[in-house]
């Protein structure tokens, strides 16, 4: 397996939704050894807030040196077709906060 073939498996999460649900949406997700400690709906399709459950539960490809008490953020897509759902998480340069727009 390549590197790039790697780092898109270790990026990427089955996620089971018993629903048929359809659409795409951002989220940030905030990680400690061994959990997932807070999953946060940013933008997308909002009917797939009734994913966060699942992405709580889901098991992640996250490795963490030593066991200091850490909390790792990361933000990804979550993508939904009627087959079932996948989280993709951005690489780090596109997970870049965006500049705030001011005024309407």
């Amino acid at each position: 397996m390549s590197p790039e073939e790697e780092l898109s498996r270790v990026r990427e999460t089955k996620i089971s939704s018993s629903s048929r649900l359809s659409g795409s949406a951002t989220f940030a997700i905030a990680f400690s050894p061994g959990k997932v400690d807070e999953v946060a709906y940013i933008n997308g399709d909002s009917s797939l807030k009734s994913v966060a459950p699942q992405l709580t539960s889901a098991k992640f490809h996250i490795k963490f040196p030593g066991s200091n008490p850490v909390k790792l953020v990361r933000r990804g897509i979550l993508m939904c077709r009627t087959s079932g759902c996948d989280f993709v998480m951005f690489l780090p340069t596109d997970a870049a906060a965006q500049p705030e727009r001011s005024g309407p």
